[in-house]
């Protein structure tokens, strides 16, 4: 029997921020982009990123779905390894805000500080070369969720399972 694994992204999956991404253009303009608007970004020739904003948090709000998923993952010991698996180049701000949310073990921070989505990608490989045969993604990312992907024709052994991550809609009704 293989090991499991519940990996989920941090910024738009598990918690809002205020955290803006610069993008400086070769001309050295300079303006700002949510984390949700990054993700889809295309990039332009000679665009360079300024991420100094994700070594804090700003303005964090919890994103109750997924926040909650966390939790009943890792308070019901539904897999061997459960990870926050971020772009951002520090733990901290995520241990913090994990900890505001009543989550103080359990957890692994991976921190790639690398927003090449096949970072992710890889990293998931890795698991799946240690022995992981099942697991989970969830990322509100359509770049990362289809580098992840990418991996279930290379491992038709691996249960694979990869959810973009999508807010329920507050105002649905009926």
């Amino acid at each position: 029997m293989g090991k499991t694994a519940y990996i989920t992204d941090f910024d738009d999956t598990l918690v809002h921020t205020d955290a803006r991404v610069i993008v400086i253009d070769r001309d050295g303009n300079r303006r700002t982009i949510s984390p949700a608007e990054y993700a889809s970004y295309e990039k332009q020739d000679g665009d360079t990123f300024d991420f100094s904003e994700f070594e804090q948090l700003k303005n964090p709000r919890p994103i109750k779905k997924y926040v909650g998923l966390l939790k009943k993952v890792i308070d019901q010991n539904k897999a061997d390894k459960v990870v926050v698996l971020t772009a951002r180049g520090h733990t901290k701000p995520i241990a913090k805000f994990l900890q505001s949310q009543g989550i103080t073990s359990g957890v692994a921070i991976a921190a790639l500080g690398d927003s090449d989505p096949m970072a992710k990608a890889r990293y998931i490989e890795k698991h799946i070369n240690n022995g992981f045969t099942r697991i989970a993604f969830v990322d509100d990312a359509p770049k990362n969720v289809k580098a992840v992907k990418t991996l279930l024709d290379k491992y038709p052994q691996t249960k694979l399972v990869v959810q973009q991550a999508q807010e329920p809609d507050e105002k649905k009704t009926g």
